[in-house]
């Protein structure tokens, strides 16, 4: 079973923290994005307060991992998708390990990732240097992106690379054709 959803005084608790560490960074001239994780490891933004920065260079971070109530867009949109309609989120963390399988295979991941795309929801793909990298493998010197394609999801070389590459290069094709229309 998964945590209980954080009530009015966790988020209180969290705001005050958050905004104390955001009013103390600007105050010795920080200019930087800073970044807020939302609670219960990143996974939940449902209820969360807003912060403010003076200088509006905050986002709010999600670790979306596949769980029970967390590999459809009806349970994204409770944990982070609503709050993310009207402030800016980014999957900081995230993850389609062979583990995971069993709660979603490659057509979750890339439902995930169509469901961060299309609701302006950034993305990091990150842990591509890793020896078991689920985004790329090396084959000698050269590095080549993981699928899913005619691979079985627990597989050595699967992994949702060539999704994220797909996502990455989503918003040149979108340019290019709205160029075209022009």
């Amino acid at each position: 079973a998964s945590p209980p959803d954080p009530g009015p005084g966790v988020w209180e608790a969290w705001r005050a923290g958050h905004q104390a560490l955001i009013d103390a960074l600007r105050k010795s001239g920080v200019r930087n994005l800073l970044i807020a994780d939302g609670l219960r490891g990143a996974q939940r933004l449902d209820g969360a307060p807003a912060l403010n920065d003076p200088l509006g260079q905050l986002a709010y971070a999600v670790h979306p991992y596949f769980g029970a109530e967390d590999n459809s867009p009806a349970g994204w949109d409770q944990r982070f998708g609503r709050f993310a309609a009207s402030h800016p989120v980014i999957a900081t963390e995230w993850g389609h390990a062979a583990r995971h399988c069993d709660r979603g295979g490659a057509d979750t991941v890339e439902q995930l990732l169509g469901y961060l795309a299309d609701r302006r929801i950034g993305v990091i793909g990150y842990g591509a240097d890793e020896v078991h990298s689920r985004l790329l493998r090396w084959d000698g010197d050269k590095p080549v992106w993981s699928s899913y394609k005619n691979r079985p999801c627990d597989g050595g070389a699967a992994g949702p690379g060539e999704l994220m590459r797909a996502l990455f290069d989503r918003p040149a094709r979108e340019a290019a054709a709205a160029h075209a229309v022009a």
